[in-house]
């Protein structure tokens, strides 16, 4: 298509549909201000145009911009002296620090290879009392959690250097809800077994409540928390995203970006996981502060309520530690401080007594054997005297027979 128009030439590419740019006709105008404000407040502005792209020749030749003749451009600063061109724009990404990602891994490993080595320890002593009053079922689902939470450090470690970043952001909540979830509601089934069982005794009741009985909370809190993370990850996945901050040059550029997970409606499933994970734990804290006085075999019920102090510090502390600080190196190690914290905050309360525990009741049993076969060792003796003084007897009474036996013989032979 090729016409004559009232600007010149007009020239179609009939494969593109585009106006070819030889007989294009574009302008630069510059808008001033005619006359300072007047008393009405209003300033009155003239076009002018300065410069004009067109081809020659009826747009037979390329076009150029080309100045107007008379014409004069006005720069922002009032001169007529053009700017110096922006200066390249170096971004730089604030990524995860390789001694942060190494602290990260190193406590993965900490918390992985513990909880590991205590399960192992719990089976081979599963036949002693402190062990089996404990109730094995309760502790490995705890023991489960706290290796969720542990394991939740290595997506966040890699990041940066994983193949499927996106898939990486959506298993840490995974992970950290559901370890906090096994752990929590597990302590809280084993409280609310033991406030039952104190319930019934002060009525006079006779009951037995096996660990299937009091599993339903754990449940329930496990499909919550199951249900809001697959509707995350459904509806809006979190994704790893570049985020820039504040950190802008003189024309006003970003000069620094973080890339971190991201969704439109990631602020309101962490707010419901966030308001289910703490609902469980407040009330984990309740029944755990109700069981404080109830006389319990090895006193599980307080080591319980000091794992609930400490693992609680821990969050109360972490939290807000991670939301102040501003880089992604600091972030983390933030992190992973806290779920450190709050793994060992419940371990060691719960599961290290337990060791000491049965160090001393293999000790009080070894004791008991040796002090009854020590009964059994003075008991042979007894009857072994007893034994010897009776055969002595005997002895003598038929010696005794004897004689007169042979005396009466004599006296009948001599008559």
């Amino acid at each position: 298509l090729d016409f004559r128009g009232a600007t010149g030439q007009v020239r179609f590419n009939n494969e593109t549909g585009s106006r070819d740019q030889a007989t294009s006709v574009l302008k630069i105008a510059n808008v001033l201000a005619d006359r300072p404000l007047d008393s009405d407040g209003k300033v009155p502005f003239r076009n002018t145009n300065s410069f004009l792209y067109q081809g020659e020749d009826g747009g037979s030749s390329a076009a150029s911009w080309k100045q107007i003749l008379g014409a004069t451009f006005i720069y922002s600063d009032n001169t007529t002296v053009a700017p110096l061109n922006l200066p390249p724009l170096v971004l730089q990404n604030e990524e995860i620090h390789v001694w942060a990602t190494v602290v990260g891994y190193v406590a993965c490993t900490i918390i992985v290879s513990v909880a590991a080595a205590f399960c192992v320890w719990m089976q081979r002593n599963i036949k002693t009392d402190p062990v089996r009053s404990a109730q094995p079922f309760f502790v490995r689902i705890v023991v489960l959690g706290i290796v969720l939470m542990g394991l939740s450090l290595i997506p966040q470690a890699a990041l940066a250097s994983s193949s499927v970043p996106d898939m990486c952001c959506m298993v840490i909540p995974w992970l950290l809800a559901i370890g906090f979830c096994f752990t929590f509601a597990a302590l809280f089934s084993r409280l609310i077994r033991i406030n039952k069982i104190d319930d019934s005794s002060r009525r006079l009741i006779r009951i037995k409540i096996k660990p299937t009985q009091v599993v339903v909370p754990f449940l329930i809190l496990l499909a919550l928390n199951v249900a809001i993370l697959t509707t995350w990850t459904i509806m809006d996945p979190l994704q790893y995203r570049m985020a820039f901050d504040g950190n802008l040059d003189e024309y006003g550029r970003s000069l620094t970006f973080t890339t971190t997970c991201q969704s439109d409606a990631a602020l309101y499933f962490r707010a419901a996981l966030g308001l289910l994970d703490i609902t469980a734990l407040a009330l984990t804290g309740y029944h755990g502060y109700k069981a404080r006085n109830v006389k319990v075999a090895y006193k599980e019920n307080v080591y319980i309520l000091y794992g609930l102090i400490a693992s609680s510090q821990s969050f109360l502390v972490g939290l807000p530690l991670v939301a102040a600080v501003d880089t992604p190196s600091a972030s983390f190690f933030c992190r992973t401080l806290a779920i450190l914290w709050g793994c060992f905050g419940i371990a060691l309360p719960l599961l290290g007594p337990k060791i000491c525990q049965v160090h001393h009741w293999k000790a009080e049993q070894k004791a008991k054997e040796a002090r009854k076969q020590e009964r059994i060792k003075r008991a042979n003796e007894y009857f072994a005297n007893v034994s010897n003084q009776g055969t002595g007897r005997a002895a003598t009474k038929s010696t005794n027979v004897s004689s007169m036996q042979q005396s009466t013989a004599m006296l009948d032979y001599s008559s």
